[in-house]
């Protein structure tokens, strides 16, 4: 039957139209921006989430993007940023304090680790995923791609959206945003959530649910326009996490059942002031933007050896601490040369002590380490109109990185070591780029580029060397076509990649120490696939939506370090096969809505082994929601991960624990906007 027919009928009920009174208008939608638009035209792989769509599917963090770009990876370590695993097309982070491989920006300003990437989407605009390297319009570069959060900025008029919702487990949360203007000059933008829930986990031995989660985060923006060509942000945010132990599980028991002689805990906070300078010549635009960044773990703990016995609990305190500076100066849009240059700078220290506690033997053992970063970077790119048709771009990237890490060991066994290590990095990152427009709607491109991931030290271990990893090098190749159709109803988009990769940094757990971690070296590995991405709006109020991407990753030449096995040919960990992401929504004029959408992450190993009865296998999670929409309120009911499918974020296979997935939940929320 025809939707609209459904839901106009749906639409006269009498109870609903008292008195045969017209239809009440639909909550309006935030005001779009010219940022907010499509990026179809834009000849690169990148994917939109709306600031209407991050409502619509109730997205919080970055765990939560999962499988809604082709091949992108958001691997939840069980609380907050901790051990997440963030990728695109095969290349992703190690999760205990390794080099991130994709960079995140939240309002021009970079992130350090991916330890720190605790951020939620306050009063988030639109996030733009791009997939594939990126280092000639950043500072921080991006190995594998980057993600770009941007804010709401207020407008000439006041705004106000408040958010209440509460769900199964117990889960309840909070969320309001304010911008408005302060005179004919300045305006502000403030935002602020709490929330908290149970416990998924159920500890049999203590008798808690030791994964219960508590948050308070809030920002505050001041913008300044001195005059119609010069806008100053300066920005503040703070969050705040009280959680309890990450939600590790025995494999081979129930999922949800655990028996753990310690119960552990995960707080965590970070803060955040920037200073955002834009102006817009004739001619130019200029953009600089500096900023601090505090991040804190003070601890995370949890019981080490995941059984009733009082054997090994592990506690982790880390600090990092970072400042930036970027300058963007680039042409304005629209003529047959545009060029963009850059500079960057940063500082930054991470402190970070891992304690390791044998309450049976009385004993513990400590690490600290400082790790020093300093990074200087050049960059930019220069796009030449050939013909009406032909675009050719050159982007160049030069950076300089010194590290160095101080590590102070005492072990169980009375050694005491004091080692000091530090290592230049020095490398050249050249980018081309073709691209063809064969109408003003339909687009090929070409790309082919140099990256690198930059050498790590592993400080995550009790060796009595600290272990250090080379630059890992990326040859990216990639060719696409994107298209809009049907006067703008159907957006397209098709890419093609071919990575081959050098010293592919994978993190080994040692079986010489435990509780350590080191990053090991794969000489070559290689990587290639295909994404699909299709927007459709057949008619007003209807959105369908649907993406695909495959990834074929694959070990080329690699022994274990373990065992001297051949792992060539197999699969190197934490990258799914296939991500794909269905949905389909619709909005009628009388203010009923509803949306479903499924999720699949494909066939995953959580080690370079492959060990066939440690993988995850293909899973799909089914979300939908409900609800009615007038001008100023609405009421939604929704439901997560509505079969219940049980499956395993991350796994550590040489526990024998995961972090599995969260559960079916289902709640409902009401949203006030003025």
């Amino acid at each position: 039957m025809n939707t609209r027919i459904v839901a106009g009928l749906i639409c006269s009920v009498p109870i609903t139209l008292a008195a045969q009174t017209p239809a009440p208008p639909a909550l309006p939608p935030v005001v779009v921006t010219a940022e907010e638009q499509s990026l179809i035209d834009q000849p690169e792989a990148v994917s939109r989430i709306t600031g209407d769509q991050l409502r619509d599917r109730d997205l919080g963090s970055l765990t939560d993007l999962q499988s809604l770009a082709p091949n992108f990876i958001t691997r939840s370590g069980g609380s907050r940023s901790l051990n997440n695993v963030i990728g695109f097309r095969g290349l992703v982070n190690n999760p205990f304090f390794g080099e991130p491989a994709v960079a995140l920006y939240v309002d021009d300003v970079p992130y350090g680790s991916t330890l720190t990437y605790d951020t939620i989407f306050l009063n988030a605009d639109h996030i733009d995923l791009y997939r594939g390297p990126q280092f000639t319009r950043w500072g921080r570069r991006g190995a594998a791609g980057l993600i770009s959060v941007h804010s709401r900025e207020p407008g000439d008029r006041y705004r106000f959206e408040g958010i209440a919702g509460f769900a199964s487990h117990d889960e309840q949360y909070f969320k309001l945003a304010l911008d408005g203007p302060l005179g004919p000059n300045f305006g502000f933008s403030l935002s602020g959530m709490y929330s908290r829930r149970d416990g998924y986990l159920h500890n049999g031995l203590l008798h808690v649910r030791p994964d219960y989660q508590d948050q308070l985060a809030g920002r505050f923006a001041l913008h300044w326009n001195p005059t119609d060509r010069l806008h100053i942000q300066f920005t503040v945010s703070g969050q705040r996490f009280d959680d309890g132990a990450q939600a590790f599980t025995n494999t081979d028991s129930s999922p949800h059942e655990i028996e753990h002689s310690f119960a552990g805990v995960t707080q965590s906070s970070s803060d955040l002031q920037a200073l955002r300078i834009h102006y817009t010549g004739d001619d130019v635009i200029f953009t600089s933007i500096s900023a601090r960044r505090d991040f804190r773990l003070d601890p995370a703990s949890f019981d080490l050896d995941f059984s009733s016995v009082p054997g090994i609990n592990l506690s982790v305190f880390a600090e990092t601490l970072q400042y930036t500076q970027e300058f963007r100066l680039q042409s304005v849009p629209g003529s047959n040369l545009e060029w963009f240059v850059g500079a960057f700078a940063s500082w930054t220290e991470m402190d970070v002590a891992v304690k390791d506690t044998f309450p049976l033997l009385g004993i513990t053992q400590v690490g600290e380490h400082t790790f020093t970063d300093q990074t200087f970077a050049l960059f930019g790119e220069i796009t030449k109109k050939v013909t009406s048709k032909l675009d050719v771009t050159l982007g160049l990237r030069g950076e300089y990185i010194h590290k160095d890490v101080e590590r102070y060991l005492n072990q169980v066994d009375g050694l005491y070591v004091e080692e000091k290590r530090d290592r230049p990095i020095a490398n050249v990152s050249p980018k081309l780029q073709l691209t063809w427009h064969f109408t003003d709607d339909l687009l090929m491109y070409g790309s082919s580029s140099l990256s690198y991931r930059s050498g790590a030290y592993s400080v995550f271990n009790f060796n009595p060397e600290i272990n250090s990893a080379d630059t890992e090098r990326t040859w990216a190749n990639e060719i696409g076509v994107k298209g809009k159709f049907f006067d703008d109803k159907l957006e397209l988009s098709l890419a093609g990649f071919w990575y081959e990769i050098e010293d592919y940094q994978v993190e080994r757990f040692s079986l010489a120490n435990i509780g350590s971690f080191g990053v090991t070296i794969i000489p070559e590995a290689v990587s290639r696939g295909v994404e699909f991405e299709a927007l459709a709006r057949p008619f007003e109020g209807l959105e369908l939506s649907a993406s695909f991407g495959y990834t074929f990753a694959e070990i080329e030449e690699y022994r274990s370090r373990d065992t001297g096995e051949d792992l060539s040919g197999r699969r190197p960990p934490y990258v799914p096969d296939a991500t794909a992401a269905f949905s389909a929504q619709y909005r009628h004029s009388c203010g009923f809505m509803g949306r479903v959408e499924w999720l699949l992450t494909g066939r995953t190993f959580f080690d370079e082994t492959n060990i066939a009865s440690e993988a995850q296998n293909a899973y799909g999670v089914l979300n939908a929601k409900i609800g009615y929409e007038e001008k100023n309120w609405a009421v939604y009911v929704y439901g997560r991960n509505l079969t219940d499918s049980e499956y395993y974020a991350l796994k550590l296979n040489p526990f024998g624990v995961g972090i599995i997935g969260d559960p079916r939940t289902v709640g409902m929320m009401v949203a006030l906007k003025f």
